[in-house]
């Protein structure tokens, strides 16, 4: 993470933070939840980073995984954890990131981040947006991803992309403000 401006190492040696790497093929669904248990006990962490969830979909039938993922969620609620979740999906054109797993209901925030590409130049960007928050209110647009050498940027999207790119997620209410831009502009033709 230093290559984008994020330095971890200051923060591991104060004991302010904690790496935990272990395959989802080590062991059992029960040993992983076992294992946050246990790390939550001997940490005490205020947030907490799974990254991919998904990876524990091939460890167990669809039920299996929903329960432990239920609890795991559960655990760190009831405990007051910050929670993290990523999840990588097989297909840059679906958003419905939660939808493997089943426990979209569960979290508060969703936040999708999906490749997309740029209709005039055919770029493929980063785009980052919204699709839930619960209780808060928050922006529905389609927004840029950038990761480079000066760190993480959040930037607008020129028009014609965020047209295009609302149009592609299928969710928010820029949706329907897209589609009525669309057709302002096909009548100024």
């Amino acid at each position: 993470m230093s290559s984008i401006g994020i330095h971890f190492e200051p923060m591991i040696k104060k004991g302010l933070l904690k790496i935990v790497s272990t395959r989802p093929s080590f062991f059992g669904l029960e040993m992983h939840l076992l294992d946050l248990y246990k790390l939550i006990a001997e940490f005490k962490p205020k947030a907490v980073v799974i990254d991919p969830l998904t990876s524990l979909i091939g460890e167990g039938d669809q039920r299996e995984i929903r329960s432990m993922i239920t609890r795991m969620i559960d655990l760190l609620k009831s405990n007051g954890i910050t929670s993290f979740f990523t999840s990588l999906v097989s297909s840059a054109a679906q958003n419905d990131t939660s939808g493997e797993i089943g426990v979209s209901s569960l979290i508060d925030t969703w936040i999708v981040v999906r490749e997309l590409e740029e209709d005039f130049s055919k770029k493929r960007i980063r785009g980052l947006f919204i699709v839930k928050s619960r209780g808060t209110g928050h922006d529905s647009d389609v927004h840029k991803l950038i990761l480079s050498d000066d760190g993480i940027k959040l930037m607008p999207m020129d028009d014609q992309s965020t047209l295009i790119a609302n149009k592609e997620k299928k969710v928010g209410k820029n949706v329907s403000e897209g589609q009525k831009l669309t057709k302002q502009n096909k009548g100024e033709q």
